[in-house]
């Protein structure tokens, strides 16, 4: 291969070259909603990172509810990038009349989450994997 021209890319070609690579070919999300004027319950599945948490970003800051459960016990794999855009997501909004929950699969995630989350009223249900 020409190995030339890849390395004399401008920088905004290059990283767009690269932004476009990683953010554009991964599938959405499943994630699986169920709500009423009050309450969603947000069931996410699949990995999580960087290129893949606008969805569930999105959807968070769309609409307000008194109460979010956010079930990731099915998430098979969440980078740290993913965890800190959603911490900040929730840091973020409002909540002061909203209350959240948190279901977790990961004993790390779940340590990371209540640091980043301190204070803010979040609960968190430690679900070990069998």
């Amino acid at each position: 291969p020409n190995t030339e021209s890849m390395n004399t890319c401008s920088f905004s070609t290059c990283y767009t070259r690269f932004n476009s690579a990683f953010t554009h070919t991964f599938p959405r999300r499943p994630i699986n909603i169920k709500q009423d004027d009050k309450a969603v319950q947000i069931r996410v599945e699949g990995h999580l990172f960087y290129a893949s948490i606008d969805q569930l970003s999105s959807l968070l800051k769309r609409h307000r509810y008194d109460s979010v459960l956010l079930d990731l016990s099915v998430v098979s794999y969440m980078d740290l990038s993913a965890t800190e855009a959603l911490a900040k997501d929730l840091q973020n909004r409002d909540t002061r009349e909203t209350t959240f929950v948190i279901v977790l699969t990961s004993r790390k995630l779940l340590d990371h989450f209540q640091q980043r989350l301190e204070g803010m009223p979040v609960e968190f249900v430690y679900q070990p994997s069998t």
